[in-house]
């Protein structure tokens, strides 16, 4: 094998490898991650955030050309734009297949991403990205990803990215999940049947609302009891 000498080399080569691991990362929702039951597909990967406090996010939406994608600025709960984006890294986004798409931040609001999308349409986005967890602001806390010694709480807002300009309640998501292995979670989002990976939860189609309403808190310790059926009016 030649030896490699140069910087740059080897940047493109840690680069590709990179890439490599993202794709392997996701591995587990290629399944639903290419379903068309949904205008807006979300994975979490949830492994590196009890010792790297870090969660990846998968999103695979349609956009139309001119449409701009939005990550969270105002939250339920919060009475101020305090969507944490200083905590966002490693945002790539690309065709389904594989070509890179430009992108850039409006100068005027920093939660909005503009792309280059061709003309025609509409296209199928996949977006990538990187939450930085444990670092709430006087406005986030509540609404943020942290994490401890055997746990975790994980608000959605802060891994998605969602069609800018329209009322997040007419916006259908499907959503699915991975724990840590061998991890427990609670929410009260309603789950698809089992998948034969424990590890791996799916949720039924809601809307965006509704996902961004509901957290999910994860450990080692997590339990579920069945409180039976609700009795009779």
């Amino acid at each position: 094998m030649p030896y490699i000498n140069r910087t740059g080399s080897w940047i493109v080569l840690l680069w590709l490898a990179g890439l490599a691991a993202a794709e392997d990362r996701f591995a587990w929702a290629a399944s639903a991650l290419s379903a068309d039951n949904a205008p807006l597909v979300i994975a979490v990967d949830t492994r590196e955030l009890p010792e790297r406090g870090l969660v990846h996010s998968r999103i695979r939406i349609a956009l139309a050309p001119g449409e701009a994608l939005r990550f969270p600025r105002w939250v339920p709960g919060v009475h101020a734009p305090g969507g944490p984006i200083q905590n966002l890294g490693g945002l790539r986004i690309r065709t389904t297949d594989g070509d890179a798409i430009a992108w850039r931040r409006d100068p005027l609001d920093t939660w909005r991403f503009h792309l280059d999308l061709p003309a025609g349409g509409p296209h199928v986005v996949e977006c990538d990205l990187t939450y930085i967890a444990n670092q709430p602001t006087a406005n986030s806390v509540g609404i943020d990803v942290l994490t401890g010694d055997g746990w975790f709480a994980l608000n959605w807002n802060p891994v998605l990215l969602y069609r800018d300009g329209r009322p997040v309640a007419d916006q259908t998501c499907v959503a699915s999940l991975r724990l840590p292995q061998d991890w427990s979670f609670a929410s009260a989002l309603p789950r698809q049947v089992a998948t034969t990976d424990p590890d791996v939860v799916h949720f039924t189609s809601l809307s965006l609302a509704r996902l961004v309403d509901n957290p999910v808190i994860g450990g080692r310790a997590c339990a579920r009891r069945d409180l039976g059926e609700p009795a009779a009016p």
